[in-house]
């Protein structure tokens, strides 16, 4: 299980270098006092720190969405780990029981099916809690450069 999540890692990290692709990292920024700006705040930015913003939000959700897509694919290399593990056990189990008994009861009498269970579990819960996190930094993204362009009007 381990040995294909991490040769996927390695080709991704590979196909990363070989393509160019830089690492981005937003934790150098300071996006997150830009996302919990107030409206007063916001109405005192001039269009030079509306254009700066932009940027480390845009920086922001490249990241993000980058993370995002990372945990998407270990996501679905667990799911899939997991139906092979269970498939191996499954029909040991009356068919009739249906499809979520016979993984619950499997998953109870199986300690390591139990543990890859748990991990997508994990995993559904940290991606579920990012859904839809980028489009809304876009959004905010597409408020400032809004901002920007009345700033521009104002000189």
């Amino acid at each position: 299980m381990v040995d294909l999540i991490k040769e996927t890692e390695e080709l991704i990290l590979g196909h990363d270098g070989a393509n160019g692709f830089v690492e981005i990292s937003a934790l150098k920024s300071d996006y997150e006092s830009y996302l919990n700006m107030s409206f007063d705040e916001l109405e005192e930015l001039t269009r030079d720190e509306c254009i700066r913003i932009q940027y480390v939000l845009t920086q922001y959700a490249i990241f993000t969405n980058k993370r995002l897509n990372a945990l998407k694919v270990k996501l679905k290399i667990n799911t899939t780990l997991f139906g092979r593990a269970l498939m191996e056990v499954y029909h040991s189990y009356n068919e009739f029981m249906g499809r979520e008994l016979i993984i619950a009861s499997a998953t109870r009498e199986h300690e390591y099916l139990k543990n890859m269970q748990d991990e997508i579990i994990k995993l559904e819960g940290v991606v579920g809690s990012l859904d839809g996190l980028v489009e809304r930094v876009d959004r905010m993204t597409q408020v400032i450069k809004d901002l920007s362009f009345t700033k521009a009007k104002a000189y």
